[in-house]
């Protein structure tokens, strides 16, 4: 049966069927911007040898204050009040500032300008306590038993609804602003900065999500002060998205004005490359494109931006559960991060094995203790097996350690600036996306 035809069975006002929505953000969204300067700096600390880092940034205007804790590898010997600039005197942290901005576009002198951007860095030690619960107590930093370095719940989510195991809300929101990342490329017009949000019709069946159709559409793009100057660019590439649809037909746009031109141009651009492979489910989608009108002030002029703040962005959109630790800034030992990806690849696993059609894994660590204290299972009612037997199939094939995830997951070695704008979870050659073969009793 289509999915066409599948709509057609449901009553509309059956209590299986309901809205779904979430957001995403582009590269160059205040918040981003500080995800992807903190996951930059410890992706530099790591390539000295710091082995614990915990970075946060904020950004508003033409000035980044970066803070937090390091410790391991030539902080040794370095207290907390011996020197303040220590990790300067280590790292450029000026040029990877200055190196993402400009690669975000952000070079206007009268505003946020990566060349004369304020830089202000207030990093310390790591705390000896915390340190100590991390690494036991022992004098080898390199032991292989380090524990948790703090405690907190992580979740991981995993749905059979798109190719990535991902919910589709997320998936097209996420496209949107990828769409706007490669059109700012080309077109002088459009900035970084920029959120996206996408309504989807689900029907749910015995658990399991059925994406019926897109509902709504929401962009909102920063953009330049002139768009008068680029109308005839506009209509060019209007006409041009438009030439191959029989049904619509755009030969006369001199009545539009600019915001309207600008508005129809991302609509054939968002139908063009985004909705183009679901245009079954989208065909009646609503659009709402720079619903609040001008968005000639943006990024960190219009908005200060902190790390952490994006967390559903960087889970799943709101679907499962998210354990409010941030991800970007933190090492290995942070099990903020490194649980969560443990509980995303076991989520995998699950659904990959046929297990599952959805599944949401909770994980919880205490600081200073090495394994896992407690492991969740929720499969929605989609399960083969009970919620319980796959809690012991994860026991007897997860060793859930922090320093066996890194290893298991390549986290010693791996760049995670990389994953600090478009997502850490539906990626492509991403380890904790690759299923484990799972062994299990068979009944």
């Amino acid at each position: 049966m289509s999915n066409d035809q599948f709509i057609k069975t449901l009553d509309e006002n059956d209590e299986n069927i309901f809205q779904f929505t979430s957001e995403y953000v582009g590269s160059g969204h205040p918040d981003k911007l500080a995800d992807q300067i903190s996951d930059s700096i410890l992706d530099a600390c790591l390539k000295i040898g710091i082995e614990r880092c915990a970075i946060e940034t904020a950004i508003f205007q033409n000035n980044v204050v970066i803070f937090g804790e390091c410790g391991g590898g030539p902080l040794k010997n370095i207290t907390n009040n011996s020197n303040e600039h220590f990790l300067e005197e280590l790292i450029n942290i000026k040029k990877i500032v200055q190196d993402i901005l400009k690669n975000c576009g952000y070079d206007d002198e009268r505003t946020t300008d990566w060349r004369s951007v304020n830089v202000k860095c207030h990093v310390i030690k790591q705390s000896e306590n915390i340190e100590q619960a991390v690494l036991h107590g022992q004098e080898a930093e390199t032991t292989e038993n380090q524990a948790a370095g703090d405690q907190g719940i992580m979740f991981g989510y995993a749905t059979n609804e798109t190719k990535e195991l991902m919910p589709l809300t997320l998936i097209l929101a996420r496209d949107l602003c990828k769409m706007i990342e490669n059109l700012r490329q080309k077109f002088a017009f459009l900035r970084s900065d920029c959120k996206s949000q996408v309504t989807v019709n689900y029907f749910k069946q015995n658990g399991a999500l059925i994406p019926l159709s897109v509902k709504l559409i929401v962009l909102s793009v920063h953009h330049a002060k002139n768009l008068t100057s680029f109308r005839d660019v506009f209509n060019e590439e209007i006409l041009r998205l438009s030439s191959n649809d029989k049904r619509t037909r755009y030969d006369n746009l001199e009545h539009l004005n600019d915001m309207d031109l600008l508005r129809l141009f991302l609509k054939l651009q968002i139908q063009t490359f985004v909705l183009s492979k679901y245009e079954v489910i989208s065909k009646n989608a609503r659009f709402l494109i720079e619903p609040s009108g001008l968005f000639e002030i943006g990024g960190p002029m219009a908005d200060s931006g902190l790390t952490g703040r994006k967390t559903i962005c960087d889970g799943y959109g709101g679907f499962g559960s998210s354990g409010g630790g941030a991800f970007s800034g933190k090492d290995w030992t942070k099990v903020d991060r490194t649980g969560a990806y443990a509980a995303r690849w076991i989520a995998v696993s699950l659904i990959k094995a046929g297990f599952c059609k959805r599944v949401n894994i909770q994980l919880a660590y205490v600081i200073g203790l090495e394994d896992v204290v407690s492991i969740f299972v929720d499969t929605y009612g989609t399960g083969s097996k009970s919620d319980s037997e796959l809690t012991r199939i994860i026991r007897r094939n997860f060793d859930l350690k922090p320093n066996a995830i890194a290893n298991a997951l390549d986290l010693k070695k791996i760049k995670f600036e990389t994953f600090s704008v478009w997502g850490h979870f539906g990626r492509e050659n991403v380890p904790w996306e690759v299923p484990k073969k799972l062994k299990f009793e068979k009944n």
